[in-house]
């Protein structure tokens, strides 16, 4: 009521009879905070919405959020503290969070005349309360896209119109950048719903943040100090003189407390072999297995890609767990659990370069239901910090599934013919290695916008390392021999063109000794595993 949502309509009102009539039913919520308050939410029953009467037909409720790519592209950027001729301390590039409180019910007003009602049975006294609604309440379909347009909005409004004047990406819509003028900060702002992170000099924040209360409700900026870690999504992002971390140890912590995992014996590595035993498990355990495996697919897409491949596997048993894919599954946590201050680290003062990574396993996965399909794997870093990476085997939505959301709509299957929809067992190594290498040219390409659109430099062409030689002949265009293996490729294919003739990949040769993509795509020996993981991951001191 107070944000101006919704006004109570009482019986001596003229509307009471058509709000009891219309009126969508609420659900009022009680839960206790991580702080040990409780927070008190009126939500609306979405699914018992008439959408089509309250937002049209043809309402696209489809909303942004930023990729984690983005998040880590803005939090882990190289050489924040690098200054050029003639800055100060006063230019380093700072990192600091900010919430908008109860940011849905700060979204505009309906403005289509549309009557909407809300009922809820009143937890405090008992009786049923109706109220006619102005503005979006959480719950409704239709309130995480109003809000990220009433954001938009707003950040997009001109400085000379007294907003903050930032540009929208195009291509990652939950960017954005405002470039440097004689009187005004560059600012970089990375949109996750409610959710902001903010990265440039701290003055251009200050007056960023004093625009921004002026609009909105804020809960209190939090900013990156060696002495003040932020938590960003379930993220740790610490700092000291030398480096940035970004780990999940205290998602690890809560994750063994809900598992019930807290005196679990210690894994060094997460090995989990091959699954074997499919027997059918019992109804508590494959409830653990879905939350497990939920947890696990979080902390491997965010930080921990020491464990993707194992996530990559184990998922393959989503709809039917058995024994095996359970007791893989407490491996691979027993490690997370062992290893909870594994991070990802970037120095302050170091320019960072591009490193792209490709690899493919040619079915050594032996497991009934993998049917020999190829696990492929790609990692793109940026200074000491892997900013991409993907392990997943040939199989449905492969393409889509590997890309970060929000960089791009769609991508065509890579496939030997076009009649193929989805991704298919590969016939030799050349083979799935050109698959894995297809992948990685699309990846680049859509990342190369964001990177861009958020005002760094992205290599041109991107020099792509694989360990396979027959696949950097088939990349090059001039390389037109060696096809005896590889005849059923259709070369007339968009992903071939792409790969042979943009310009935007070449390939170059690295030993699999070096190849650290070999990490997602297959279960390596103790030595292997650690030294490839030590390449990429650190412990994090703080």
């Amino acid at each position: 009521i107070d944000f101006g949502v919704m006004d109570e309509v009482l019986s001596s009102d003229p509307e009471y009879e058509e709000a009891v009539r219309l009126a969508t039913l609420c659900r009022p919520l009680l839960d206790r905070k991580a702080d040990a308050t409780w927070k008190g939410r009126l939500v609306k029953r979405g699914d018992l919405e008439d959408s089509a009467a309250e937002d049209g037909k043809d309402y696209v409720f489809f909303s942004h959020v930023a990729s984690l790519a983005s998040l880590r592209m803005t939090i882990m950027q190289p050489g924040r503290y690098a200054l050029k001729l003639g800055q100060t301390d006063a230019d380093r590039i700072e990192i600091s969070s900010c919430d908008v409180a109860n940011a849905f019910c700060q979204s505009n007003k309906f403005t289509d005349g549309v009557k909407r009602f809300l009922k809820v049975h009143s937890p405090i006294d008992g009786i049923w309360r109706y109220y006619r609604q102005y503005k979006p309440l959480y719950g409704a379909k239709s309130a995480p896209r109003r809000w990220n347009e009433t954001f938009v909005q707003w950040i997009t409004t001109p400085i000379a119109e007294g907003g903050p004047g930032f540009v929208r990406g195009k291509n990652e819509p939950s960017l954005f950048r405002r470039e440097r003028t004689e009187s005004h900060g560059a600012l970089l702002l990375c949109l996750y719903v409610d959710d902001l992170l903010l990265a440039g000099p701290r003055a251009a924040q200050d007056e960023f943040y004093e625009l921004l209360r002026g609009r909105f409700k804020c809960k209190e900026v939090k900013w990156l100090t060696p002495t003040t870690p932020l938590t960003h999504l379930g993220m740790q992002i610490s700092v000291d003189d030398e480096f940035t971390y970004l780990s999940m140890s205290t998602y690890i912590k809560n994750m063994a407390t809900i598992l019930h995992l807290e005196a679990s014996a210690p894994m060094a590595v997460p090995f989990i072999g091959n699954i074997t035993d499919l027997k059918e498990i019992s109804k508590e355990k494959k409830e653990w297995h879905s939350t497990a495996l939920g947890m696990l697919g979080w902390v491997s897409s965010t930080v921990r890609l020491d464990v993707r491949h194992c996530h990559s596997r184990i998922a393959q048993y989503t709809a039917t767990p058995c024994q095996g894919s359970y007791d893989a599954l407490v491996l691979v946590c027993r490690y997370l659990i062992s290893t909870p201050k594994l991070c990802l680290r970037q120095p302050h003062r170091e320019p960072g370069e591009w490193r792209f990574f490709c690899d493919s396993d040619m079915g050594s996965n032996p497991e009934p239901g993998n049917n020999r399909r190829s696990q492929l794997g790609y990692i793109a870093l940026w200074g000491w910090v892997p900013m991409v990476w993907s392990s997943k085997v040939t199989s449905v939505g492969f393409t889509l599934d590997a890309l970060p959301a929000g960089f791009v709509s769609q991508l065509p299957p890579v496939t030997a013919h076009p009649d193929f929809k989805e991704e298919h067992v590969a016939t030799s190594s050349a083979e799935a290695e050109i698959y894995s290498l297809a992948l990685i040219t699309n990846e680049i390409l859509s990342l190369s916008y964001a990177v861009e659109e958020a005002g760094f430099k992205f290599p041109r062409p991107a020099v792509v390392q694989v360990d396979n030689q027959a696949a950097i002949a088939f990349s090059r265009k001039s390389d037109t021999g060696g096809r005896s293996k590889l005849r059923h490729i259709d070369l007339r294919q968009a992903w071939v063109h792409l790969l042979r003739e943009s310009g935007l990949v070449t390939c170059v040769h690295v030993s699999t000794v070096s190849n650290v993509s070999d990490l997602l795509t297959k279960a390596l020996d103790t030595s292997t595993f650690r030294r490839l993981r030590d390449q990429l991951m650190y412990w994090c001191p703080l």
